[in-house]
């Protein structure tokens, strides 16, 4: 399987256009926007994480106060943050904007299963191995350009708001 190749508007739009980091500023705010801190956990999940049929680990950070649950054909506002096991930030919504606005569709299938457990409110940490994140490296594959991480991923969801 192939890594994931984003196209130059996609890559822009999340943030992969640019070398550093998280070097950018929020749209709107005129300020700079830190980087988020690496999770002291990032490197394997905590006993207390549940971990789903699909080997989806999570833990609850934060619990909203909403009842409502996103469908997969639903846009949503999120903020997302994600590593790699070994503490390199991949992606953060902050580079971009605040809040993130994207269908539940786009996300990884790992992110799009955790969304329909979520309501408004919700922040969560998942730890999600190849296969519900951007795939699994094959031996002797080479990284992309602009492609997303293969092997596993860490990453901080935050369910903003379900809709418009």
């Amino acid at each position: 399987m192939r890594a994931p190749v984003f196209g130059r508007r996609r890559a822009a739009r999340i943030g992969l256009s640019t070398p550093r980091a998280c070097a950018g500023r929020a749209r709107g705010a005129g300020r700079h926007v830190p980087p988020p801190s690496v999770p002291p956990d990032v490197a394997a999940p905590p006993k207390t994480a549940s971990k789903t049929k699909s080997g989806l680990r999570y833990h609850y950070l934060h619990r909203g106060g909403g009842f409502i649950h996103a469908r997969f054909e639903a846009w949503i506002q999120i903020r997302e943050s994600i590593w790699t096991p070994n503490g390199k930030l991949f992606y953060t919504s902050l580079r971009v904007s605040d809040v993130m606005r994207t269908p539940v569709g786009d996300l990884c299938p790992g992110a799009q299963e955790m969304i329909g457990r979520l309501v408004e409110g919700d922040r969560v940490r998942l730890w999600l191995p190849g296969k519900l994140a951007f795939g699994d490296a094959q031996p002797g594959q080479e990284p992309q350009p602009f492609s997303a991480p293969l092997g596993p991923v860490v990453i901080d969801l935050e369910l903003v708001k379900i809709g418009d």
